[in-house]
């Protein structure tokens, strides 16, 4: 029950930032943006956005989706918000939670295909 509560509390902060940052977004406020996703992800992971577009594959992958506290939603929370970062290393990281959910067989977004896609075309 700790644990879903946690998990339910990330998705929120997540939520939150992801929604602060889009509204930045149309309001052509992309410095505010990529802020309010910065301070999301710290708060809900712990962890600095440049450090974690700095981890490799399976740190991702552990930090997000961790053994014995797996949380589908939550990875795909920190998903969304990579995904709206201006760094291609966020849009990768997104691409691997994704990936790694879809492949999980965890309930996905029912566009994550479309997600996944425009990811792969964004990145060099």
């Amino acid at each position: 029950m700790v644990q879903q509560d946690v998990i339910l509390r990330q998705v929120q902060q997540l939520a939150q930032a992801l929604a602060l940052a889009l509204f930045h977004k149309r309001a052509e406020q992309p410095e505010q943006a990529q802020e309010a996703l910065a301070a999301g992800l710290a708060g809900a992971l712990g962890l600095e956005l440049e450090a974690l577009c700095r981890l490799p594959r399976e740190d991702v992958l552990a930090r997000c989706l961790p053994d014995g506290a797996r949380s589908d939603e939550s990875a795909l929370a920190v998903a969304d918000v990579l995904r709206e970062t201006d760094s291609a290393a966020g849009w990768r990281r997104a691409l691997w939670l994704y990936e790694a959910v879809l492949s999980s067989g965890g309930a996905v977004p029912f566009d994550v295909h479309e997600r996944i896609e425009a990811l792969r075309a964004r990145l060099p």
